[in-house]
């Protein structure tokens, strides 16, 4: 199952990213040229959410080994991160009104 992370420095979100291999999407670059695939990432799928900060989580994202070790440096630079909750191992996902999941919304990390 795969988890989603917002990190915020203050009260402003500067990234989400959940854990799985995917995509980085800049908030300050341009998309990728035709024929040239976007830029990927082995252990995250991520949007930036503001150009100041992308180039310091960035350089933590890539020098990471893993998604724990990444979310730890960010905690010490300074930001926070929060968790979404999982949904409840028994959460029927058209029930609008589901059961309370095991961590609720906004958990910090770890």
């Amino acid at each position: 199952m795969t988890t989603t992370y917002h990190l915020y420095l203050g009260d402003e979100p500067v990234l989400d990213l959940r854990d799985e291999p995917g995509i980085l999407v800049s908030t300050s670059a341009p998309p990728p040229r035709p024929g040239q695939g976007p830029v990927t990432h082995p252990f995250a799928t991520a949007t930036f959410r503001t150009a100041a900060t992308e180039g310091a989580l960035g350089a933590m994202l890539r020098g990471a080994p893993d998604l724990g070790s990444f979310l730890d440096a960010a905690i010490e630079a300074g930001y926070r991160v929060e968790r979404d909750a999982p949904p409840a191992p028994d959460a029927d996902p058209a029930d609008p009104d589901p059961p309370d999941a095991a961590s609720p919304p906004g958990s910090p990390w770890p």
